[in-house]
């Protein structure tokens, strides 16, 4: 692993499966904002 950012994208909920889909096997890292947990 190199540790390089590959993307950094806004995805919706309905679209970041098939963006997922489209890549090659990677570790992937994502942030959330505060209150994210309330709507999930």
């Amino acid at each position: 692993m190199s540790g390089e950012v590959r993307f950094r994208k806004k995805l919706t909920r309905q679209r970041f499966p098939q963006f997922m889909a489209e890549q090659e096997p990677c570790m992937v890292a994502m942030e959330a904002y505060g209150s994210a947990h309330l709507l999930g």
